[in-house]
């Protein structure tokens, strides 16, 4: 059975990996162990503020396991992705998110050096995942409703949540936040939870990216 070893922004993925894609890729005979986080100071938590930690992460895995039967990914945040990030000022010349995510993880590939790792950064960051159905925040906002019909005119008028951009004030999270503050502070409890009642078939559906990455998960050998 093959093993996929991941290194994920912070916690909210981290709790989605275990609890959305790893049951659905052990059905494609992949077990997921829980991921790693790019651990940043004495606090221990994730996030990816240096490139140095985040490549420290994945490459002390990819030396101790050196076997045919792993592979190594990783689902960080587009959105405010440190400047140090591989081929980074190239990428941003791109212009089209999908191009420039693109650039990213090919130069994120070839600074890591093994062939067995398949690099992913989200478009634009984690909170795009759950634009994919907005009404699906009413499960822990139940008076939210007002807001969330807002939210879901967000996507009705972008067509796709990886579109949703990355700006300080718009990115996909900020967007939330802004109509709904406790989701700030309730985010590592319900994030992956309102990612679960969405299901991954329809996440994959309405982001492509995401369901690129998906694919080549899903065709591990």
């Amino acid at each position: 059975m093959k093993r996929l070893l991941l290194v994920v922004e912070g916690a909210a993925e981290q709790q989605f990996v275990m609890s959305v894609l790893a049951p659905h890729l052990a059905a494609c005979g992949i077990t997921v162990p829980k991921p790693r986080l790019p651990l940043t100071g004495k606090s221990g938590r994730g996030g990816i503020v240096n490139y140095e930690h985040a490549k420290r992460a994945i490459t002390s895995w990819t030396r101790q396991e050196k076997g045919t039967d792993v592979a190594f990914s990783t689902m960080f945040d587009l959105y405010k992705l440190p400047s140090n990030f591989p081929g980074h000022a190239d990428a941003k010349s791109k212009g089209l998110p999908y191009a420039v995510v693109d650039s990213l993880e090919r130069s994120l590939k070839d600074d890591i050096g093994d062939d067995r790792f398949i690099p992913y950064i989200q478009l634009h960051e984690f909170e795009a995942i759950l634009f994919t159905d907005p009404q699906a925040l009413l499960g822990p906002f139940t008076d939210r409703k007002k807001e969330v019909a807002e939210l879901s005119k967000v996507v009705d008028q972008l067509g796709n949540p990886e579109e949703i951009d990355d700006g300080e004030s718009t990115s996909p999270s900020k967007r939330i936040i802004k109509l709904i503050p406790e989701y700030r502070g309730a985010k590592r409890a319900v994030a992956h939870s309102i990612a679960r009642q969405i299901g991954i078939d329809r996440i994959r559906e309405a982001c492509k990216h995401f369901n690129d990455w998906l694919t080549k998960l899903e065709e591990l050998e």
